[in-house]
């Protein structure tokens, strides 16, 4: 028995995420991930950032409708989409960045912090 009578709907655009240093970005049936483990950076018990800096950058790429555990990484084998969804999700990402630096706001009218320069 089907969960639903129809298809899901289909996103226009791409949804991009960050938490603490990994990145993901969704379009429609595929999801690419970035990611540097942190755990790997704990050193006697504390996070050094030397050590995450140098740890190696992972890339993994699914196709969630055939693959929904995500356990099939094609980033070898669609090679196509995954440099077009990186591309993406790096101009987003770089994005983000200029956007917490202050570069979606008015100089003089609103700081990144989203306080106005008389408070």
């Amino acid at each position: 028995m089907p969960v639903f009578d129809t298809e899901p709907p289909r996103r226009n655009h791409p949804i991009g995420f960050r938490v603490q240093g990994q990145l993901g970005w969704l379009d429609n049936d595929y999801k690419l991930i970035y990611y540097r483990d942190y755990d790997k950076a704990m050193v006697d018990g504390v996070w050094d950032k030397e050590v995450f800096d140098s740890l190696t950058q992972e890339w993994e790429l699914y196709n969630l409708v055939e693959d929904p555990s995500e356990q099939d990484n094609l980033m070898e084998r669609e090679p196509e989409v995954a440099a077009r969804m990186r591309a993406e999700l790096t101009a987003w990402s770089e994005s983000v960045d200029r956007s917490s630096e202050g570069a979606d706001y008015p100089q003089g009218k609103v700081l990144p912090s989203g306080r106005t320069e008389a408070e």
